[in-house]
């Protein structure tokens, strides 16, 4: 095991997932004298390396943590604190200590022309926490779901990404409370009693009946969503980034592109483009165009009038 790590990524929960996975492998027993969290913004280096080259309390071994480690990355962020890299590039580069050195940023993207950037790729290992793709979810659902001795059927696994929008962070949170609700089989009927529909999910339902002119039924979940307090301009200006979404989608479809592709270059999780792929499949780009015209005069309808938005929206519903 490598003493000198770096996590970054923009999936907080598997970030500190890893770097729990990391602690745990290294120390035989955590506690607060053996693992030391700091936040970089706050810290000097210099202490940071005392710390680390200061032997464990009570016991062999000891895990240092630094949090919000901006370092590594071309972003600058406000901070009293005058940080002297070199004594770190110094550091690292000399460090002979045991500590278990764990930087964490939640960056997406490091800066590789740092020096501090590739030597920790020479000294140490880099890890990137980056969003699940849709067959790593249901991996981890049913493996999850595996080692609490439970099962869960394959309709169950697609209700719950499509209700939480395949969102690492309230796929665990759900699947928590499924595992703790289900007796052996986790079914669909589960899904629908346990976990609520994500606002995506309900953009994406709404959306998906506009683009196939089933009018009533957006009307029912343009209401619902008003029952939970969303605004109607609110929703207009999601469904408009749906709209957005399928449109670039049946472009990039239209190159020969594949769904990792497309969800590369357009930057979006991948189930969000695989539903997208499989809803503008039928649709030529003028009607979607077309339906996008229409928002956008809606958009400045219902910026523009003093008239109740609800019922200028269904109205928009009605005719698009």
């Amino acid at each position: 095991m490598e003493k000198l790590y770096l996590v970054y990524g923009k999936n907080r929960v598997r970030i500190d997932e890893t770097v729990n996975k990391l602690t745990k492998d290294y120390l035989a027993t955590v506690d607060d004298f053996n693992r030391i969290v700091f936040d970089y913004i706050e810290t000097e280096i210099e202490h940071i390396i005392e710390e680390c080259i200061t032997l464990p309390f009570l016991s062999d071994r000891k895990v240092v943590i630094v949090k919000d480690a901006f370092l590594f990355t071309a972003e600058k962020k406000r901070t009293s604190i005058d940080h002297n890299i070199d004594k770190m590039i110094q550091y690292i580069e000399d460090k002979e200590d045991d500590t278990l050195l764990i930087f964490v940023t939640s960056a997406e993207k490091l800066d590789n022309r740092k020096k501090i950037t590739k030597l920790i790729k020479k000294q140490g290992k880099i890890i990137e926490c980056e969003e699940m793709n849709e067959r790593e979810l249901v991996q981890h659902i049913n493996d999850a779901v595996k080692s609490e001795g439970l099962t869960i059927r394959n309709d169950a696994v697609n209700e719950l990404l499509n209700r939480t929008g395949a969102n690492y962070t309230i796929v665990k949170n759900e699947l928590e409370k499924l595992m703790l609700f289900a007796h052996d089989i986790i079914t669909v009927e589960d899904v629908n009693i346990i976990v609520s529909k994500s606002l995506e999910a309900n953009v994406f339902s709404l959306t998906d009946f506009i683009l196939k002119n089933q009018k009533r039924e957006a009307v029912d979940v343009f209401r619902d969503l008003i029952l939970q307090k969303e605004e109607p301009i609110k929703l207009l200006g999601l469904i408009s980034s749906q709209f957005r979404l399928y449109y670039q989608t049946k472009i990039l479809m239209n190159e020969g592109m594949r769904q990792d592709e497309i969800s590369s270059r357009l930057k979006v999780h991948p189930y969000r483009v695989k539903l997208a792929m499989s809803q503008v499949n039928q649709y030529p780009l003028e009607v979607l165009l077309q339906k996008m015209v229409l928002i956008r005069d809606m958009d400045y309808e219902l910026k523009s009038t003093y008239l109740d938005s609800e019922a200028l929206f269904e109205v928009f519903i009605s005719k698009i």
